[in-house]
């Protein structure tokens, strides 16, 4: 019962808990969002964890912002703002829009996310503790802005065209 008598947990060497408790004893220079990077030292593959927190943090943020929509939508006094309010989606067709929501995020989303970061590497952005000045970042985030939404527009006209439109983006457009 000695276990229980111990008031901390420490965390072995070797885990995420573990890696952030050796990074804050030893590097009391770094903020708390550098000590959190500790991650990718525990991950051991950058493009691994890039991978998976970019992924879990799209859709976190993608479907989680719908669900005040969602609740929004089933309170009867809020029809009255409703733009087209005789254009309800049943139950089903949600479910069929979650379903290839999913369907392209599983095929669209995850292969451009694995493909940032070796781009990202390529031209030079770290992923490394400490992190660079606010200006690096926000010079970078602002390249990157640029960078994606031309990605997005050209890709996004070039489905408008012939097989790329009957066999994948028609459905975007239902």
């Amino acid at each position: 019962m000695d276990v229980l008598s111990n008031a901390t947990i420490s965390a072995s060497p070797d885990t995420f808990l573990g890696i952030y408790d050796e990074l804050s004893k030893y590097n009391v220079h770094l903020n708390i969002f550098e000590r959190l990077w500790s991650w990718y030292a525990y991950m051991q593959n950058d493009v691994l964890a890039t991978g998976i927190m970019s992924f879990v943090m799209h859709e976190v943020f993608y479907f989680g912002r719908s669900l005040p929509w969602i609740i929004i939508d089933q309170i009867p006094y809020f029809n009255k703002y409703k733009i087209q309010g005789n254009k309800i989606p049943t139950a089903a067709e949600q479910w069929t829009c979650t379903k290839l929501d999913l369907l392209s995020h599983y095929t669209v989303e995850i292969p451009q996310i694995y493909l940032f970061h070796p781009m990202t590497k390529y031209f030079g952005m770290g992923t490394d503790v400490p992190f660079p000045s606010l200006f690096t970042i926000a010079y970078q985030v602002a390249i990157f802005f640029v960078l994606e939404d031309t990605w997005h527009y050209w890709m996004h006209r070039a489905m408008h065209y012939g097989w790329l439109y009957k066999k994948i983006h028609k459905i975007h457009h239902q």
